[in-house]
């Protein structure tokens, strides 16, 4: 993403923004930036942005700045809450709104090892190359994460 673009996002949800994801789409395009609703969703996960729910609206946070435009993970181990695994699949349970930020922090550090994740609010799936590799990648992730 353009860094303009990531600037007219990050201005317009810093006036905040209430709405759907598609609703932002066309926030943006009222400002001349045209992105479909996936590489929004990516750029949110990329800020580090939550969603939360307040009076029935959905609104966007950025995260808290501390004098740098770098966002702050140091403290993202307080954002998870467990690590578990089956025979194929780690599943990681985060507090309400910060999976989608985990797994971008996942896939970024720990890349070997990891076909991809899914994230949805509070709950993240890491997909690993093999199923030979799920219990080892269980306790990497477990001693990144916790």
């Amino acid at each position: 993403m353009a860094k303009e673009t990531h600037t007219v996002l990050r201005t317009i949800l810093a006036q905040g923004f209430r709405g759907t994801q598609k609703e932002l789409c066309e926030e943006l395009e009222r400002h001349g930036v045209h992105l479909d609703q996936s590489a929004v969703s990516r750029a949110l996960v990329r800020m580090g942005v939550v969603k939360r729910t307040m009076d029935g609206q959905k609104v966007y946070e950025l995260p808290r700045q501390t004098g740098r435009t770098k966002l702050q993970t140091d403290r993202f181990h307080e954002m998870v809450v467990q690590v578990l695994a089956n025979e194929t699949l780690v599943l990681v349970k985060t507090l309400p709104g910060a999976a989608q930020f985990i797994a971008a922090l996942v896939e970024h550090k720990l890349q070997r090892g990891i076909l991809g994740t899914i994230a949805g609010d509070d709950t993240l799936i890491v997909i690993p190359t093999t199923v030979s590799e799920v219990q080892h990648l269980r306790q990497r992730l477990v001693e990144f994460l916790l």
